[in-house]
């Protein structure tokens, strides 16, 4: 018996311990005192549900604006379901076009108008997207060339 006491007390020990690590965590959270703690939960996710149909969307017929996703009044109880039927009638459409027609826009990175180095072969315009080590057009998403 004695054996196996020293072992749960080693084990409550142990726990002892973590739980001490753990409390000042605690301390840290309580002394951020956020304002609105609700926005700050769900800004990020909205906007990463937001953001993933409007990129698919870009330079398509099905693009649109945060208005049209949300409604003219965020603050009613309207704006979570307008959300909901936008996204049910619109984003099988987006995604259909993405998949038929093999191009999906890369993202907006650093973008620079009127540029003096490069040009888009197909538009002839020097609107110019950095994106991942790439130039590429702002307005038909197409790699640029050097003057």
């Amino acid at each position: 018996m004695l054996r196996g006491d020293g072992r749960l007390r080693r084990r409550w020990r142990a726990r002892r311990r973590r739980r001490r690590r753990v409390r000042p965590r605690r301390r840290l959270y309580r002394a951020a005192d956020e304002p609105e703690p609700l926005s700050r939960a769900t800004e990020p996710l909205f906007e990463a549900v937001r953001l993933g149909p409007q990129q698919a969307a870009r330079n398509t017929t099905h693009g649109f604006d945060w208005d049209d996703l949300h409604g003219s009044d965020p603050g009613s109880g309207e704006y979570l379901a307008h959300r909901a039927r936008f996204k049910r009638s619109r984003v099988p459409r987006i995604a259909e076009t993405v998949a038929d027609t093999g191009f999906l826009a890369p993202p907006r990175g650093t973008t620079e108008h009127n540029n003096a180095v490069y040009v888009c072969p197909e538009c002839e315009r020097s609107e110019v997207n950095w994106i991942a080590g790439m130039e590429v057009c702002l307005d038909c998403d197409v790699p640029m060339r050097e003057r």
